[in-house]
């Protein structure tokens, strides 16, 4: 008997320490990576804009369906829906979450400059998690 009543202690400390953890932590973030590639700033755009191939080289993505300046990308975890925030060829490319209930929501900005004999290719993500658990999980389990 005494047990269960430490096994249901563990758990609520448990949950607790996540909800805690995850107040404790930054609602919002900003992450960002440079690459160095050797194709053309042109080629590269071409790449990043044509979002309908996506699933061709994005491993995580199943399908895209497009609309427009909008599109809806499904992956194993379930679908999402995109739109258009930046579209200045062949430099910028940005895309946010157009879905509201979802715990995150976030924006993509791609930069593209031309570089010795190739691009450099800057993508920065704007992030926001609104539930304190997923926040925990996500900074510090991940």
């Amino acid at each position: 008997m005494y047990w269960i009543l430490f096994v249901m202690g563990v758990i609520v400390a448990v949950v607790i320490a996540l909800i805690v953890g995850g107040l404790t932590t930054p609602r919002t973030h900003v992450a960002s990576r440079v690459v160095r590639l050797r194709a053309t700033p042109e080629t590269v755009w071409a790449i990043v804009r044509d979002v309908g191939s996506y699933a061709s080289w994005r491993p995580e993505v199943q399908s895209t369906l497009v609309e427009g300046a909008e599109w809806e990308e499904s992956s194993s975890r379930g679908s999402m829906r995109f739109g258009v925030t930046h579209d200045e060829p062949p430099v910028q490319f940005g895309a946010r979450i157009l879905d509201e209930d979802l715990a995150f929501q976030g924006e993509w900005f791609w930069r593209i400059d031309a570089d010795a004999g190739g691009s450099r290719v800057t993508l920065t993500e704007r992030g926001e998690v609104g539930n304190p658990v997923f926040r925990f999980i996500g900074t510090h389990m991940t």
